[in-house]
């Protein structure tokens, strides 16, 4: 009952679950650990596996687990979230924002495409974080600016920034009396 995983995936016979008596040092132990069992132990007892041929097949699990892992990622287009924290405590996250991540070759693009900022890293965490980073920088600049400083399109950004960012309240910056 063989099944095959896909092309250079190891193929995994099938999975003991009960107690099974694992050969260690020459004394017998028994483990209630789920292990299991390649074509490398066919022709053997199956409830006896040497602990050479457990931690090959752990090997080969673990193996198996990353390809499968690499495919899987391989697969997935873009998808949403939102960031509800910049990681800063000086600017809060009024509203969650919406972010789009996608891969880019063998990194990540993650995006605001409201105020159309984006950002990328070789993670999908470094990607987010990144974005984080320009998000806050982006907001920091947009307030320090007037209306009639920003050309159409950071004005756009402004406006959009200001709907989603504000400034922490326990963390604004006492402004000095002119004197």
């Amino acid at each position: 009952m063989a099944k095959s995983l896909g092309t250079g995936v190891n193929r995994i016979e099938h999975f003991l679950v009960r107690d099974v008596k694992v050969v260690k040092d020459g004394a017998k132990k028994t483990s209630g650990h789920i292990v299991g069992t390649s074509s490398a132990t066919s022709g053997t007892n199956p409830f006896l596996i040497d602990e050479s041929s457990l931690q090959r097949t752990n090997s080969s699990l673990a193996e198996t687990v990353k390809i499968l892992a690499q495919q899987v990622a391989s697969r997935i287009s873009a998808y949403c979230t939102f960031m509800v924290t910049l990681g800063r405590d000086d600017i809060e996250v009024t509203n969650p924002i919406p972010v789009t991540i996608e891969p880019d070759g063998g990194g990540y693009i993650a995006s605001f495409m409201d105020a159309n900022i984006a950002s990328g890293g070789d993670t999908v965490q470094d990607a987010f974080e990144s974005l984080q980073d320009i998000l806050a920088s982006s907001f920091c600049i947009a307030e320090q600016r007037s209306e009639g400083e920003l050309g159409p399109r950071l004005l756009r950004e402004k406006r959009i920034l200001m709907e989603f960012l504000c400034r922490s309240p326990k963390n604004t910056p006492k402004r000095q009396p002119k004197s």
